[in-house]
């Protein structure tokens, strides 16, 4: 696939946390945060790595194959995690 990154390449690169939610969760818990407020705090942790980090990799000349892998591997990811998350939204109430 002509521009995507060999996943090879990526296997020793750090990866997006994949437990920001549960840090949104416990953060916004600590500060008072509840219901609407702390729903909204939690999902948008669970959102993937935008792209706009690529633009600025690109920008500044920096590994763009590194952030475009894992911006897609965030992405994919985030297909479980955001459907997790509204699962659980009403559940914080």
């Amino acid at each position: 696939m002509a521009g995507l990154p060999d996943p090879a390449h990526l296997a020793g690169q750090r990866r997006p946390p994949r437990g920001r939610p549960l840090i949104a969760l416990a953060s916004g818990a600590a500060v008072g945060l509840h219901g609407p407020g702390l729903a909204v705090l939690v999902l948008s942790a669970s959102m993937p790595t935008a792209v706009n980090a690529l633009l600025l990799a690109r920008e500044y000349e920096a590994d763009t194959d590194t952030v475009a892998g894992v911006v897609l591997l965030s992405t994919l990811g985030s297909v479980v995690t955001v459907a997790a998350v509204v699962t659980l939204l009403p559940r914080l109430g």
